[in-house]
């Protein structure tokens, strides 16, 4: 496993090189402390699995620049770990292509979660970071206000996809949605894909997003899991009571 971390701070790559090789005893580490030292690694390395990025350091002004560094390493999942915590950059950076935000003020095995989640290609955002976002959301076009057209699209889910949508409002990955709804991870997964479908949004975390609003009043809230514990820990146990 070969990962770039780019940062200027000499002590938040050690800190993340010393969270990725708890888990991968194996991992090779490619360090850059300039954006442009960081585009020119990630041509030279072909075979990158991680790419772990600071928002500020020498180089890099726009978020706009994140786009030369994610056309370089297409298919590699790149995480955000930095100081900066501008809602409006993290849901950029989101749009462009990143991968996942990880803010630096994260306790260690918070980070360690968060990466475990990023390399397995999943979306992520803090959950606090997502209850914590203002009115302002997604109209089916991209970012602004949640007007009637998401709200139609909101109501046209069934009952089952809105429990899931108010999974992914809360941050949980699909494991932690099929042990909770008594799913499958696969049926998790068809769940999700007909929610961006309907609510025509590109990734889970813009859907997270969106009900995240909901969830603060700006519109109805998506139903949340209604299933009781006992059948939600028989669902979890045995294999034979998944429903779909």
């Amino acid at each position: 496993m070969k990962v770039l971390l780019a940062d200027d701070h000499w002590a938040a790559r050690a800190g993340i090189k010393l969270l990725l090789e708890e888990a991968h005893e194996r991992a090779v580490f490619v360090e850059t402390e300039s954006f442009e030292e960081t585009l020119r690694q990630a041509a030279r390395h072909d075979d990158l699995r991680l790419v772990v990025c600071d928002l500020i350091m020498p180089g890099l002004g726009a978020l706009g620049d994140l786009k030369r560094l994610l056309n370089q390493v297409t298919g590699v999942p790149v995480a955000l770990y930095s100081m900066v915590e501008d809602r409006n950059d993290v849901l950029t950076a989101i749009d462009l292509g990143v991968t996942g935000f990880i803010p630096k003020t994260m306790h260690g095995d918070e980070v360690k979660e968060a990466l475990a989640r990023i390399f397995a290609q999943e979306v992520y955002l803090p959950p606090a970071g997502l209850r914590s976002l203002p009115r302002r959301s997604f109209d089916t076009k991209g970012y602004g206000t949640v007007d009637a057209a998401p709200r139609r699209a909101m109501d046209s889910l069934t009952g089952r996809q809105r429990e899931v949508l108010a999974c992914l409002a809360r941050g949980a990955p699909n494991g932690a949605i099929a042990r909770e709804l008594g799913l499958s991870e696969n049926t998790v997964r068809i769940h999700i894909s007909a929610i961006l479908r309907a609510l025509e949004l590109k990734n889970r975390t813009q859907a997270a997003l969106l009900a995240a609003a909901y969830l603060q009043g700006a519109g109805a809230a998506p139903s949340e899991p209604t299933q009781a514990p006992e059948r939600v820990a028989a669902g979890a146990a045995g294999g034979n009571t998944k429903r779909r």
